[in-house]
């Protein structure tokens, strides 16, 4: 699976993009994560430990 759909504080999301991370806002204001086949964990590892900072 590469992609996921996730409730999370609008907050939370401009904090993201900020930092640099695109996503779309989904129907019911959702984000839409979606990943390259190519993406590697490193970076997965790297937007969880954004998220975790943010949401702390």
């Amino acid at each position: 699976m590469n992609g996921v759909f996730v409730e999370m504080p609008e907050p939370v999301q401009a904090a993201l993009r900020a930092k640099g991370w695109r996503f779309y806002n989904f129907i019911g204001g959702s984000a839409r994560l979606m990943c390259s086949w190519a993406t590697t964990t490193e970076r997965v590892d790297q937007f969880v430990a954004d998220v975790r900072e943010l949401v702390r």
